[in-house]
């Protein structure tokens, strides 16, 4: 799997888990009746024979201690949150993170501490408070060595840290699942570089001030992650949104797409890069040949990123080919969404003739 949707995986789970907290404390509350017992346990093997029903009567007080814990929780919480646990765990169970098994142990004691709890509030017996002291601390341990596993995850898949933001300075981070070869992947690296030099041009942005750097590129799919200029970065971020979601809203199942020539005025109504330099304290007047120019690059760039992309996620957004049409597509059936970028009107798409 990606490290991207290991992340992802990583900050679910510990998301989830973290509704628990409350449960884990109450849990946490009975076994910590277990603190004072190592050293009673330890003066048996030491007092003399006159003075172990001592020793034996502060074990007895120890964990009858347990009763007014129990007593001040809700049963019927316990029980919910058990239950909800447990469905938690078992949903995350057999993850990619969990190679070793983890949350499989941690289901197995938790059901464990469902049972002892159950047993000890049926007669508030010592006997059977003992086990549920027991089951609590393996279960509060196995709870916390599962949660710290998920935090040492999420932490370790950001990427690196060496990237200094003092606010000039942005993150892009772009996710493309469908990626077919080693030249697709090189091809779409590429395009990010090309679309941020050229967007860099129409801000005066100077690329040696302010280059595109790599946080982490990954393959499988194609998730990079990249800092550039703030502005620069901003528009690239709306260019992608917007060309996708033209993309999809336009997409058919019978592979219709509307063509997109790669003319300024054509760019501007699905993306208004016009309006959006303009936002960015660009005069487009003055350097309207520019803009034309590099219309083409930008529609390029975007036709190269977007080809064959039925989903893309950009800085956690995820855009897509709308439910209803992938229902009902299969393999090659659907046919690639793009943008035409060639300076010339390009007529719609049309079905390839029948094999």
């Amino acid at each position: 799997m990606h490290s991207f949707e290991l992340k992802r995986e990583a900050e679910f789970a510990l998301g989830s888990l973290e509704k628990f907290s409350g449960f884990i404390d109450s849990v946490r509350s009975i076994s910590n009746v277990l603190s004072d017992l190592p050293v009673h346990l330890g003066q048996l093997s030491t007092v003399g024979d006159n003075k172990l029903g001592v020793v034996r009567g502060e074990i007895k007080s120890s964990i009858s201690n347990i009763r007014s814990i129990v007593g001040s929780l809700s049963t019927r919480q316990i029980f919910k949150d058990v239950e909800g646990l447990s469905s938690l765990l078992e949903e995350l169970g057999g993850g990619e993170l969990d190679d070793l098994g983890l949350v499989e142990k941690t289901n197995s004691k938790l059901q464990k501490f469902s049972s002892d709890y159950e047993g000890y509030i049926d007669s508030y017996r010592i006997e059977n408070a003992v086990p549920l002291l027991f089951s609590s601390g393996r279960l509060v341990y196995s709870l916390e060595s599962l949660i710290n596993a998920y935090r040492f995850s999420a932490a370790n898949l950001t990427g690196s840290d060496c990237i200094e933001d003092d606010g000039s300075r942005s993150q892009l981070s772009l996710y493309l699942s469908n990626i077919k070869d080693l030249r697709d992947f090189a091809e779409k690296l590429n395009a990010i570089s090309d679309l941020y030099e050229g967007i860099a041009g129409l801000l005066g942005v100077d690329l040696t001030d302010y280059p595109l750097v790599i946080d982490q590129v990954e393959a499988g799919s194609l998730w990079s992650k990249v800092f550039g200029e703030s502005r620069v970065i901003g528009l690239m971020v709306d260019v992608l949104k917007g060309s996708a979601g033209f993309l999809y809203r336009n997409y058919t199942a019978e592979g219709k797409i509307a063509s997109i020539p790669g003319k300024l005025e054509s760019l501007d109504k699905i993306i208004d890069l016009t309006g959006r330099l303009e936002q960015a304290g660009v005069d487009t007047g003055e350097i309207k040949d520019e803009v034309r120019r590099a219309t083409v690059g930008i529609a390029k760039s975007l036709n190269e990123l977007l080809d064959y992309q039925y989903k893309v996620e950009i800085n956690g957004e995820s855009l897509s080919v709308a439910d209803e049409v992938l229902k009902g597509l299969t393999g090659d059936s659907w046919r690639r969404p793009r943008l035409a970028y060639e300076d010339k009107e390009d007529p719609p798409l049309s079905l390839p003739p029948p094999e």
